[in-house]
């Protein structure tokens, strides 16, 4: 498996955003071990309890409080299709200058040659296999499959109990819904959204 992020380092880690996707991304990162500190939200008062004793610490800009070796940060925030509230405050953290954190709940299995960019999410019961690529702030959502030699664009969403035959092109910003299956081989063109429990046998070329 390689990843693109820096993964040495343990340093800390503050969630952006505080409802049920943080929630999730948050008991990943305990179950691997990590440390965080809190959560931040333009929409949830400070101090408000949100996951396991950890409470809302103030807006975004509470990053910033920060030096750029003392945390990392996760995005908290899912991704649903004309929603791009987590592609911007991707973008926003990384022009701070802060790394975004990926996270692989420890349940998932990632087989060699992965790779992961930075910011990917590999949630609980999700399968990446051989030689697939995982792009930037990407969402494996739980139970998801990903076989071999796929490559998941940027900013993507791939939602619970979906599965990615081998060889499947995605492009950045789509969304795959719960439960859909995408035939071997096939490619989906950027933005591209896919129903709950639909099956893509024909490329979609000019979503």
């Amino acid at each position: 498996m390689t990843l693109l992020t820096s993964q040495n380092r343990i340093l800390p880690i503050l969630i952006v955003g505080a409802g049920g996707h943080a929630c999730v991304v948050a008991d990943a990162l305990l179950a691997a071990g990590n440390q965080i500190i809190g959560f931040t939200d333009t929409s949830v008062e400070v101090g408000k309890e949100i996951f396991q004793g950890l409470r809302v610490l103030g807006c975004d800009d509470i990053i910033k409080e920060y030096a750029l070796n003392e945390i990392e940060v996760a995005i908290g925030i899912g991704f649903l299709p004309g929603n791009n509230i987590r592609y911007k405050v991707f973008n926003k953290v990384k022009r701070w200058g802060f790394t975004v954190k990926s996270v692989q709940h420890p349940s998932s299995i990632i087989a060699s040659e992965v790779i992961l960019a930075e910011g990917s999410q590999i949630m609980a019961g999700s399968i990446v296999q051989v030689k697939a690529s995982i792009g930037k702030n990407v969402i494996v959502n739980t139970g998801a499959k990903i076989d071999h030699d796929t490559i998941v664009g940027d900013h993507t969403h791939i939602a619970p109990g979906a599965t990615i035959c081998g060889g499947v092109k995605i492009g950045e910003n789509c969304f795959v819904g719960a439960g859909s299956t995408v035939i071997q081989g096939r490619s989906l063109s950027r933005n591209a959204v896919i129903a709950a429990g639909t099956i893509i046998s024909k490329s979609i070329l000019d979503a």
